[in-house]
């Protein structure tokens, strides 16, 4: 809508110069160059979860495991250990359930060729919370195993690596496969790594061949980096809607430089995601930066989720969305993403309000060619307002008589 000033256009007897009046704050830049609206912004997960979490090095003595070693089995040296210990793993095959208890604090379990100690499932089983590795402890760190199934028996097994019970992790250079059924059964479970009620530090994991979820992190209190992993579902299936990163249900979470692939559902009434982001809350921030996601159904959802930061991430090449937002979604700010030949829309956005596009979230500087809104998303560049309005009363001024449905995402 063009503004009107209230000058007077008629000429009359043009009159003395006055002074010139100081110059007036300028305007954003428009869409040819970049401008201070489009500058990335810092993340606040850091500060909200304490830094994610401090640990100090092992200092205490190393214990051996596998064949010759001191320990034939990595439970039992776990069980000899004592916090600050190291337990060095040596190449072989150990068919067991890994648990680390509270109290055993600062432990490093460490494969001492990378991805050469393989934990799988017994011979009887998994027993208990249906994990192959769990830690209730503080500051674990599991590093350079591989860790895998199936599981012939239906719902055996759920859990590659768990940490829970208030007890935090680093979960580094690890390969987690095929932790699922065999075969790929619809039973909502199955994750390569799940932080649930606990904190961890995933970075650098190849997970792939899981039943729901790659990476999930997941309740209130929770609070995790989830960085630089590769996370590869098993591709076109009818089976299960799965997702490859999952940051829900008030978790506080930052997702950066992961690669994410291959998740897509081909049954009806739900879609399968890259990343997924469900029953985020503002006082549990979500920060998901610079990440990669092609050849899912939408590389990257957002359902029931507020005041989240989504930027830099390439989301291409995906069989329907590039970005997708569902219309329970608001406050969310999207900054110079790419989402591109997305065949549904490269963004989707079904909220409706007073932000970017008359969405209820800010789109700024992303690059995309169709969006559920004529355009006008794609073509946002405008700078964050000076206050966002938070009531659904506000925006429900504002919604149509109805939306159109669209699948919803499967949240595990």
């Amino acid at each position: 809508m063009r503004k009107i000033g209230g000058t007077c256009k008629c000429r009359g007897a043009r009159g003395p110069r006055g002074f010139q009046g100081p110059r007036g704050p300028r305007g954003p830049r428009g869409p040819t160059g970049p401008s201070a609206t489009c500058d990335y912004r810092a993340c606040t997960v850091d500060t909200s979860c304490g830094g994610i979490f401090p640990c100090s090095p092992p200092t205490g003595d190393t214990l051996t495991v596998g064949p010759g070693q001191m320990f034939a089995t990595i439970q039992a040296a776990v069980t000899a250990a004592s916090s600050g210990d190291e337990i060095l793993v040596f190449p072989d095959t150990y068919a067991e359930q890994v648990t680390i208890p509270v109290g055993k604090d600062n432990l490093l379990l460490v494969s001492q060729t990378p991805q050469a100690a393989i934990i799988t499932t017994p011979a009887g089983g998994v027993v208990g919370n249906f994990a192959l590795v769990t830690t209730n402890a503080q500051c674990t760190r599991i590093s350079g195993f591989t860790v895998t199934g199936p599981s012939v028996v239906q719902g055996n097994l759920r859990i590659g690596i768990y940490v829970t019970g208030g007890g935090s992790a680093i979960i580094d250079n690890n390969v987690i496969t095929d932790i699922r059924d065999n075969p790929l059964s619809g039973l909502q479970q199955g994750t390569g790594i799940n932080v649930d009620v606990g904190s961890a530090i995933v970075v650098g994991n190849t997970i792939t061949s899981y039943q729901k979820t790659g990476i999930r992190i997941n309740g209130s209190g929770t609070c995790s980096a989830v960085l630089n992993n590769t996370v590869t579902g098993v591709g076109a299936t009818p089976t299960i809607a799965q997702n490859g990163i999952q940051i829900s249900r008030s978790a506080t979470a930052f997702v950066q430089g992961n690669t994410v692939t291959a998740n897509i559902y081909t049954g009806a009434n739900f879609i399968s995601t890259g990343i997924l982001l469900f029953q985020v809350v503002a006082t549990a921030p979500v920060c998901v930066q610079f990440n990669t996601l092609s050849n899912n159904d939408a590389g990257l959802a957002l359902a029931t989720t507020t005041e989240s930061l989504v930027q830099g991430n390439t989301s291409s090449n995906n069989t329907q969305f590039g970005i997708f937002v569902q219309s329970d979604s608001f406050n969310n700010v999207f900054i110079r993403n790419t989402a591109q030949d997305n065949p549904t829309f490269d963004i989707e956005d079904d909220s409706v309000g007073l932000l970017s596009a008359l969405t209820a979230n800010v789109y700024l500087c992303n690059t995309c060619t169709t969006d559920n809104k004529d355009g006008a998303i794609c073509a946002s560049t405008s700078p964050l307002p000076t206050s966002i309005p938070t009531t659904a009363e506000v925006l429900d001024l504002f919604a149509p008589a109805s939306i159109p449905a669209v699948p919803p995402v499967s949240e595990g």
